[in-house]
């Protein structure tokens, strides 16, 4: 399940937790295009809790239509206490001129600040 809420403050915010579909996928992108910017970077916040999966088509279409944005993220804070999703991260900074970093779940507020910091 993805949770997308509207930017607050300029931060785009998604919790994700359960098992996430390709149609949860396309409806959060159709919602996120419509909150976007016309040009500038974008702050993202997202809060990754009790993953149990993601469809592949799901995965490919997520990659499909965000690789594309990894030029505009400034900042990308990302909150989950899965290893994988750290180097998941590390990853793409890679593709992204901005910075990604990793939060532990108690530290959402930490998440925040660094987001709206800078």
């Amino acid at each position: 399940m993805i949770d997308y809420r509207s930017p607050d403050g300029g931060v785009m915010e998604f919790h994700v937790s359960g098992k996430v579909t390709k149609d949860e996928i396309d409806a959060t992108w159709t919602r996120l295009r419509a909150d976007l910017p016309a040009t500038g970077k974008i702050r993202v916040l997202e809060v990754i809790d009790h993953l149990e999966g993601i469809e592949p088509a799901a995965f490919w279409e997520d990659l499909r239509q965000g690789l594309p944005m990894f030029g505009r993220i400034e900042r990308a804070a990302v909150v989950s206490d899965r290893r994988w999703i750290e180097v998941l991260s590390r990853i793409g900074n890679v593709f992204s001129s901005g910075e990604i970093r990793t939060f532990e779940p108690g530290e959402i507020a930490a998440a925040r600040a660094w987001l709206k910091a800078a």
